[in-house]
């Protein structure tokens, strides 16, 4: 008997309301078991809970950049495209690979990265790790990435991943995430029993809500990216400014100074002119924004501040050189009383020096103190032309010449400054000798193992025994040059580097040829333990196949059959190396066909429990019917992990703070 129409008109109310009332659930609060997926949802257990122990790996948080390519299978260019797409619509979109994490453990380490990391409600994280061939997808709890949109981004990757396609599948995960939220406003039909029942009006006003949100959270962002680029504007047009300001000045200086004396000064302004250029070139790459991601406008406003900070650096820089200069013209009869003084007590302290070089020379020899008397010398030489320069500052200042007193001045101060290095220099001469000593203690003992390995060389490939004779007669007469050692110790350490050194050029060769020979052994163990190991799986394959062949298709048969192909090569191959990579690719192909195998099997198994309705895919875009076929689990922690209980907030790609929730995703193969 039909319905009476207020009953219909009652159905579709309550429907209308129920679909409201999940949708502003948390995501995925209200989802259950795809219909007819016949399996559990797992829950992923907290550190520290019953059942679930903390993995080996450690999580890498927080992310700094958008695309982590530790498995080094992406180009950087096509990743940051897709990054861009997501930005675009409003997403973050995260991408890591790595091959250091085990199967078992990457659900739970793809959470801790997700949490740790404080990405947000609008960022979506993509795992990939191509060796075990598994990927997850990781999303904020209640967030704006809805389980419709996680469909989506699965379904346009996994053909790319099971190509080994790694950079389309990044690509197609972006695209999908900016363009999910379309493909929801356009979802409004939703099928309950056997009847189609519209509630076009409650879904589309949620989802408006959602767009709404995104675009707010948008318009915020893009508020706080121009009020920084304001603000780096007007940072350096205050730092230009400055450097016209400390321009004009230097002109002043000139005048008064010389150029000479203002050489430092003129190097600071034209450092500041070459920073304020540089800011100035990505303001200029600013004014078409419109054609910018926000990426790029950010790394342009980055250059712009810093290069202020440069610029007023510099500034600053020149004008505390300036300062000093004034201080010495008006203090000029102090500075010329004190410049003198300091040049008495420079030539007290040499004298004090060579006395030590005396002594050091009774120990050691003349000649091994001979650079530290020449550098005294210099220093003494240099000491009159302080005396002098001061004479001549004392005369300006009395003829009322201050600006002349300053250039006197000033090479007094130089002059000063390179006594003191030079007196520097020969006192420390005693640990250097000592310094010495060790080094060439060190080489000797270089040239001993170098000696000892030549007879263990001498049948080795590359072995040349007329170079090796001079070598080791070269580096005997420079170990025995005792003589040498105690008159000149820095040329007898010269003589011992370059005698090493040439014994380790003509014992290369053979040291390589004998790496080559054990490296080849190795490979050859290697190769042994992977045709043994091909030789059990091809087998067992190959039955499991024909055992389930009914179910399998022919995607695992093919499989199999390149994998035999390449046992067949492996087995033929002359070179070990490129045997051992054959190999290898042929066991990749065989385990591959066994997973494909088990992974058709296991799709059959569910496909024959039936379909139902389920509430969990309502209002998340398409019907398990439509879902991939890949294994996968929709998963999320019983409780936060302790690590990120009060984690520190943070600003996702979209300019929001991140929430504190946790995330919940899926894991699958490929």
């Amino acid at each position: 008997m039909a319905t009476p129409f207020p009953l219909r008109r009652v159905i579709v109310l309550v429907t209308a309301v129920c679909a409201l009332v999940l949708l502003l659930l948390p995501a995925g609060a209200g989802a259950s078991t795809p219909a007819g997926s016949g399996t559990v949802t797992p829950v992923l257990a907290a550190p520290g809970t019953p059942g679930r122990t903390s993995p080996a790996v450690e999580v890498t948080a927080p992310l700094s950049d958008h695309v982590t390519d530790d498995a080094g299978i992406l180009d950087a260019a096509s990743a940051q495209a897709a990054v861009e797409e997501a930005a675009a619509a409003g997403y973050g979109l995260w991408v890591v690979t790595t091959t250091e994490v085990p199967s078992p453990e990457i659900e739970w380490w793809s959470h801790n990265l997700f949490v740790d990391s404080y990405l947000g409600d609008t960022d979506l994280l993509v795992v990939i790790q191509p060796e075990t061939r598994d990927y997850t997808l990781m999303r904020a709890e209640g967030g704006d990435v809805l389980d419709s949109y996680l469909d989506a981004v699965e379904e346009a990757m996994l053909p790319e991943l099971r190509a080994d396609d790694w950079d389309g599948a990044v690509t197609a995960a972006g695209h999908a995430l900016a363009t999910a939220s379309e493909r929801a406003l356009r979802t409004g039909v939703i099928i309950l029993g056997g009847g189609a029942t519209l509630v076009a009006g409650g879904v589309g006003g949620g989802v408006l809500w959602a767009h709404r949100r995104r675009r707010r959270a948008a318009r915020r962002a893009e508020a706080e990216l121009a009020a920084r680029e304001r603000a780096a504007l007007s940072a350096l047009v205050d730092a230009d400014n400055a450097v016209l300001t400390a321009s004009q000045e230097l002109e002043y200086a000139v005048a008064q100074f010389g150029l000479t004396a203002t050489d430092e000064y003129t190097a600071a302004i034209a450092a500041a002119r070459e920073a304020v250029g540089v800011g100035l070139e990505a303001s200029r790459a600013l004014s078409g924004a419109a054609l910018l991601s926000p990426e790029q406008r950010q790394r342009h406003v980055a250059v712009m501040q810093s290069s202020a900070e440069r610029a007023r650096a510099a500034v600053q820089d020149s004008s505390d050189k300036l300062a000093s200069m004034r201080r010495l013209e008006a203090e000029a009869e102090q500075a010329c009383a004190d410049t003198a003084t300091r040049a008495q007590e420079a030539r007290a302290a040499i004298g004090v020096a060579r006395d030590q070089l005396a002594v050091l020379a009774t120990a050691r020899s003349d000649a091994a103190v001979a650079s530290g008397r020449a550098g005294l010398d210099q220093a003494t030489e240099l000491l009159a032309v302080v005396e002098g320069a001061v004479g001549k500052a004392r005369e300006a200042v009395a003829a009322g010449s201050r600006g002349t007193a300053v250039q006197h001045l000033r090479l007094a101060q130089g002059a000063l400054a390179q006594v003191a290095e030079l007196r520097a220099q020969a006192t420390s001469l005693p640990q250097r000798l000592d310094e010495i000593d060790r080094e060439m203690a060190a080489l000797d003992g270089l040239i001993n193992e170098d000696l000892a390995d030549i007879e263990d060389l001498r049948d080795d490939e590359g072995f040349d025994p007329r170079a090796v004779e001079e070598a080791v007669s070269r580096a005997q007469q420079a170990v025995n040059d005792l003589e040498t050692r105690r008159r000149d110790p820095e040329t007898a350490l010269s003589h011992l580097s370059e005698a090493e050194t040439r014994l380790d050029e003509v014992l290369a060769p053979a040291r390589e040829s004998r790496e080559r020979v054990r490296q080849e052994a190795l490979n050859r163990r290697r190769l042994e333990g992977r045709m043994a190991e091909l030789g059990r799986t091809i087998p067992e394959v190959h039955s499991f196949i024909t055992v389930n062949r009914a179910v399998v298709g022919a995607q695992p048969r093919a499989l199999l059959d390149k994998a035999a192909a390449l046992q067949v090569q492996a087995h033929r191959e002359q070179d070990t190396t490129m045997a051992l990579a054959i190999a290898s690719d042929a066991l990749a192909c065989a385990r591959r066909a066994r997973a494909v195998a088990d992974e058709a099997i296991r799709d059959n198994s569910l496909a024959s429990m039936g379909s139902g309705s389920s509430w969990g895919g309502l209002f998340d875009g398409p019907s398990s019917g439509h879902r991939s076929s890949s294994h996968r689990s929709t998963y999320r922690p019983s409780r936060p992990s302790p690590r990120v209980s009060t984690p520190s907030p943070r600003r996702t790609a979209s300019g929001r703070s991140s929430s504190a929730r946790g995330a919940s995703g899926r894991r699958g193969r490929f």
